[in-house]
């Protein structure tokens, strides 16, 4: 028989109970996920959204996916992004997008457990091995 002292004492009566925070989390994730991982070098990898075409080295499509709602560094170290936003404010230092590494002065660093919310179509991280788990919208 189980120990019931250590059952956490939080109970939950049911979705009409959720606080604001414990709904959100229910309804992020539902559409699934994508795990982005940075390459090994400076030039690092670009993820593109609903689009098809050839991967290369530094570019994959992921054309099951129309874009990401929510983009969260889960490597433990700072992750060197940028990201295109949908609303057109993208994620970087300027509010810019180029699509390249080499402008590493305009890149986020998310440190780990970060989560940037928004609707992103095109996401690069910048150099090292890195992960984003990039909720799929």
């Amino acid at each position: 028989m189980a120990n019931v002292d250590n059952v956490d004492a939080h109970k939950h009566n049911g979705i009409r109970t959720y606080s604001g925070a414990e709904a959100t989390n229910v309804i992020l994730g539902q559409n699934g996920f994508d795990i982005l991982v940075g390459a090994n070098d400076s030039t690092g990898k670009e993820y593109i959204a609903g689009e098809t075409g050839t991967d290369t080295s530094d570019i994959f499509y992921k054309p099951d996916t129309r874009f990401w709602v929510a983009l969260k560094a889960i490597h433990g170290d700072d992750v060197s992004v940028t990201a295109f936003s949908l609303q057109g404010d993208h994620l970087s230092i300027d509010g810019t997008y180029t699509g390249s590494s080499a402008n590493s002065t305009n890149n986020i660093d998310l440190q780990d457990q970060d989560i940037v919310n928004g609707a992103f179509t095109k996401v690069r991280i910048c150099d090292g091995v890195d992960y984003i788990l990039a909720y799929r919208g």
